[in-house]
């Protein structure tokens, strides 16, 4: 895997025996926005990274490389949680080497009345019959995908995160207090059901 992250590198130099440059342009410039040709891209200039993800069941994984410069790095996991070890790892290599991709969010988190916190709870669709449980227990907001349950942090009455994967979820609420639905990622739209 990290070879071929060099491989990419050096195709986009036209200095590849594998890769042509055209199609490793392709793969590294915005097709959509944080996204090339089966890429994901972040950063602007030279400092732009591309990397992918790989999840199965019981394995998670992470590739990165910066356009220029040979810096990257790979990380494979054996455990279903591995995208949260996977995360914390190139953040600790973002702040060793000093890279302006993956570096640590900051986040605070606040007190929240259960009141405001019950009005969240309900069955929220992601997609045509998948769901999402969120309940209140002992004063706590929860996540529950089938078996797992994933605590949330407040950061404010509608927006919390998560640390297993580092999702942020923000509930939009109607007149009423109560959510109508949750934006995950500032992208995916899932309504309440």
């Amino acid at each position: 895997t990290k070879l071929r992250l060099l491989e990419i590198e050096k195709a986009r130099r036209g200095e590849s025996a594998v890769l042509s440059k055209a199609p490793a342009m392709e793969m590294t410039t915005p097709q959509k926005p944080g996204y090339g040709l089966g890429l994901s891209l972040d950063g602007k200039d030279k400092e732009v990274s591309f990397g992918h993800g790989g999840s199965n069941e019981g394995f998670k994984c992470q590739m990165t490389a910066f356009i220029e410069g040979g810096r990257g790095a790979v990380v494979m996991t054996n455990g279903d949680l591995g995208g949260f070890v996977a995360a914390e790892i190139l953040r600790a290599v973002s702040r060793e080497y000093g890279w302006p991709s993956f570096m640590p969010d900051e986040k605070k988190v606040v007190a929240v009345d259960s009141a405001a916190l019950a009005a969240l709870e309900g069955r929220y669709e992601l997609r045509p019959g998948r769901f999402l449980e969120v309940k209140l227990e002992n004063g706590t907001l929860f996540v529950i995908d089938g078996q797992e349950r994933v605590e949330l942090f407040p950061e404010s009455e509608t927006r919390f995160f998560e640390n297993t994967e580092g999702h942020t979820l923000v509930f939009v609420t109607g007149p009423d207090g109560r959510a109508t639905h949750m934006v995950i990622d500032g992208q995916l739209k899932a309504p309440r059901r």
